[in-house]
Order: C-alpha cells, then structure tokens, then sequence
C-alpha cells in the first residue's frame, strides 16, 4: 500500500533557518517532503507548480513578504494550512493573520522540538478533517 507525503514549504530568507527546520521535520521521518523558499517570489513559483498541505512563512522578507505570499498563495488555494513565522509580534500581524485565517502565528525565535510538533499537529487535522468527508 502506498502512502501519500505531505507536503510542506517552509519560506524564510534566513538561509540557517531553513536548514534548521528541514533538518528537524527529517528528524520524524513522517512521510513529510520539505520544500524551501528563500523568497515569497521563489514560494510563489514553487506553489505554482506543486502543491502544499501546509505553507510556512516568514513574515518579513525582501521583495514578496509573507503577507503578499500569503495572499496570492490564498487566492490559488483558499483552504491552504499556513503558519506565520515572525520576530516582531504586533496587532498588524495578529489582524492579518484573523483576517486571511491563518492557522497559527509563531514567534522567532522558537524551540525546534516545538515547531516540529505545532507542524505535525496541522498535517494530522489535515489528514482528519480529509478522512471525515
């Protein structure tokens, strides 16, 4: 029997960062397949062409910031699962993240075992609330 991967695409322009979190998702060994962005423009493409259980986003980056990503990629697929990363916590994000129903907001710097468990916990709910239909 084959089991179907979830999907998941972390974006942040901190290159360490991503590697970070990559190395900790492949820690599970969950069946989870990491993508990585190092821009919005970048995860833009990758959305384009593939498609994701779950988007993690940086809120702050050059060019396409996460909130501009996060529209466009909402637009594309409005039931997506996204978790906001950001460092600099304020009534704007928290606004943001109600109004385009983002599904949890982490603060940087945060602890990988953590993080690990707040992202599997969103691929489980996935696979149940999918299961339920």
């Amino acid at each position: 029997m084959k089991t179907w991967k979830k999907r998941v695409l972390i974006v942040d322009d901190e290159e360490d960062l991503t590697w970070s979190i990559v190395r900790g998702l492949s820690k599970d060994k969950s069946g989870v397949e990491v993508h990585c962005a190092s821009s919005g423009s970048l995860a833009l493409d990758l959305i384009h062409r593939h498609s994701y259980d779950l988007l993690v986003t940086d809120v702050r980056m050059p060019g396409l910031d996460g909130k501009g990503l996060v529209q466009r990629a909402r637009s594309m697929h409005p039931g997506l699962k996204i978790i906001l990363m950001t460092a600099f916590p304020s009534p704007d994000v928290r606004e943001f993240a109600e109004r385009f129903r983002i599904s949890e907001t982490v603060e940087k710097p945060f602890e990988m075992g953590e993080f690990r468990r707040l992202i599997g916990n969103h691929l489980e709910t996935e696979s149940a609330s999918s299961g339920a239909a």
